[in-house]
């Protein structure tokens, strides 16, 4: 973990920050995800309704900058997040339960899955007094598995991709592309 975030971390719980509070977000992307105006996005949501702004439509929401320095609204939508256990499991995985207020959630993983894209889940963790950047240097991002749906929630597994099946060494070592194995 990191050292600065571990240090906010201990402090945070243990009241030396008094009144600041964690704030998990989590933002869901495939390749081909566009909005109203056709530009490439992704859909950002927290679940923290202690900390709220409303936009002009009273959706409450959360303006954030992300590790890149882009500056984008959270939309404040209850999810409940399990984060991965230390077990003998070779594959650790994010277990995370969205309401489907609005039937946002099930109308992003039809759209996803009738475009057969895989879906990017992407995990920041930010401290209420500090909006400027996510508290960990890197974000955690896992890749959307399988999905229960209900009319009332949305129900997902999440994992690290498989690094276990990619090829090693990337390149296929043949005499027709290195002559000098042949001799």
């Amino acid at each position: 973990m990191d050292t600065n975030l571990k240090q906010k971390l201990i402090e945070s719980r243990a009241g030396g920050m008094a009144g600041v509070f964690e704030i998990n977000t989590l933002s869901f992307w495939y390749d081909g995800l566009k909005d109203t105006d056709g530009n490439d996005t992704e859909i950002y949501m927290y679940n923290a309704n202690m900390y709220t702004n409303r936009n002009d439509n009273g959706i409450k929401i959360l303006t954030a900058t992300l590790e890149n320095g882009v500056q984008v609204d959270f939309l404040n939508v209850p999810f409940e997040m399990t984060e991965p256990d230390i077990t003998t499991n070779p594959i650790p995985e994010l277990k995370i339960t969205i309401d489907n207020v609005g039937m946002l959630a099930t109308d992003f993983a039809e759209q996803a899955n009738d475009n057969n894209k895989a879906i990017r889940v992407t995990h920041r963790l930010y401290l209420s007094d500090d909006l400027t950047a996510p508290a960990t240097n890197k974000p955690t991002i896992f890749w959307l598995g399988s999905v229960q749906d209900t009319d009332f929630n949305m129900s997902a597994v999440c994992s690290f991709p498989l690094f276990a099946n990619r090829q090693f060494p990337k390149l296929s070592y043949t005499t027709a592309k290195f002559p000098g194995l042949s001799k």
